[in-house]
Order: C-alpha cells, then sequence, then structure tokens
C-alpha cells in the first residue's frame, strides 16, 4: 500500500496508484470552524477520509502594508527570497486558518505530501499594485510590467529554492488567468507577457525535482496547448480542462 506522499507523486506522474489521490483545501477560517463544531478538529478529518495532500502557505510577496503606484514598483524591495521568514510567516488575515510551510511540514509531512502554495505573476504583482491596477496596467504600461515579471520570476525561482530545501514535495503556482467563457486578458498578452515569466519558474521548480499544480481560476482553455508544452502535471480549477485534455489531446494531466 502507498503512502500519501507516494501516491501523489505517481499521480502526477502519470503512474498506477493503489487508489485515486484526494486533496481537500481547508484554510479558510469559516469553513475550519463549522468543520470543527459540526463534525470534529481539521485533523480528524483528513485522517477519516483519507487526504493525501496538505498545503504549506507562502505570504503575499508585497510585506510593506500599502500599496504601489506603478511608477513606483521598479524600486519595490522583495527581500531575500532564501529568508527563513518566508516558510514562518505568522501574520495572516482574519480570516485565514491555514498553516506556513514549516508548520505544514512540522505536522503533516510524515502523513502527506506537503504542496508550497505559492504566488504567480499576476497574483503576486497585484499584491502590490491591486487588482485592476495590474490589469490595466498590462495594457497601460507593458514596459514597467514586463520590467517587474522579470525580477519577480528570478525572485520566485529563489523562493522554489527555499521550499525545495526545506523539504516540500510539490508547488501551487496560484494565478488566476481566466473568467466566464474566456480569458481575463486576451492568449496573446499572456504569450507575449505573463508566459516566459511563469515558464521560468515552472522550469527552475522542475529543475528542483518539485512538480507544478497550477491553480487558476476561470477559463484558460485557449492555452491549454502551451501549458501541455510546458509538462504542467496538475491544473486545479482549470475550467472545463478535465473534459478537454481527454477529448483533444489523449495527454494526461491530472485536473480538478
Amino acid at each position: 500500500m502507498m503512502n500519501s506522499k507516494e501516491r501523489i507523486l505517481a499521480t502526477v506522474a502519470h503512474q498506477p496508484t493503489d487508489r485515486t489521490a484526494i486533496d481537500c483545501w481547508l484554510y479558510q477560517k469559516q469553513f475550519v470552524e463549522k468543520l470543527a463544531a459540526e463534525y470534529g478538529p481539521r485533523e480528524q478529518f483528513l485522517d477519516e477520509f483519507n487526504i493525501d495532500v496538505f498545503l504549506g502557505f507562502v505570504p503575499w510577496p508585497n510585506q510593506h502594508g500599502h500599496r504601489f503606484d506603478i511608477t513606483e514598483l521598479a524600486d519595490a524591495d522583495l527581500g531575500d527570497p532564501r529568508d527563513a521568514r518566508w516558510l514562518n510567516h505568522s501574520e495572516w488575515n482574519y480570516d485565514f486558518a491555514g498553516l506556513n510551510v514549516q508548520q505544514a511540514l512540522d505536522q503533516q509531512g510524515g502523513k502527506r505530501a506537503i504542496v508550497a502554495h505559492m504566488w504567480g505573476m499576476v497574483e503576486g504583482t497585484s499584491s502590490f499594485l491591486g487588482i485592476e491596477n495590474c490589469w490595466m496596467n498590462l495594457g497601460a504600461e507593458p514596459e514597467r510590467m514586463n520590467a517587474f515579471f522579470d525580477r519577480y520570476a528570478d525572485w520566485m525561482c529563489g523562493l522554489v529554492d527555499n521550499v525545495a530545501d526545506a523539504g516540500v514535495d510539490m508547488i501551487t503556482l496560484s494565478d488566476d488567468w481566466g473568467s466566464n467563457g474566456r480569458m481575463l486578458f486576451s492568449p496573446r498578452m499572456w504569450r507575449r507577457m505573463i508566459a516566459p515569466y511563469a515558464r521560468r519558474i515552472v522550469q527552475h521548480a522542475r529543475s528542483r525535482g518539485l512538480p507544478v499544480n497550477l491553480h487558476s481560476d476561470g477559463y484558460i482553455m485557449d492555452i491549454m496547448d502551451d501549458l501541455i508544452r510546458w509538462a504542467i502535471p496538475r491544473c486545479t480549477r482549470c475550467r472545463k480542462a478535465p473534459a478537454w485534455t481527454r477529448r483533444r489531446l489523449r495527454t494526461p494531466m491530472a485536473t480538478k
């Protein structure tokens, strides 16, 4: 019988497993409290339902306590990505009930595969500019945005090294690119301005032996061919991805 880590790594490598691997994200305070009141502690739930994955969260890259204007972005200090504070962060929002990376490793590493949840190009940059300003400046200030994406991608590669050295089994690159029925920006803009930098992070993670799970809400089928070529083995919340990969590609990608 496989343990959870073996089962997850076999799943993302498209190898046979003893059963279907199970993932369940339980980090929002309202749901954790409701679970505890009606069922029991989170740990009991994870054990009884044989959950194979546990997330360890990396905080938002913007830890300055304020937003930045696009003209200030080039000078925004990202800090040292290899600093232990990215693994041990504790100053979360009031509605967060998850664990940081080190806590996840310490508390769940002996039972489950540990996935470091990290922030991709658009979501990470939005923590500095705000969501609306980030999207607007993709069109209004492409040179400034590309310059920051280039710097941020290198910084993220350092952060990948940090979580890899800590002992995680996988990373999630969280970056919402989709809306209802179409992407939030054109596939052409995505390929020109976002893909080169996101791909750099994926390739570096793979060089460190870490599979990459892409988390993207909404419709991203226009770029699924690109993601397959990147050899991303798993995609969460990717609308229509399961049926599309089976019907069109006959290509293995674990989806949900």
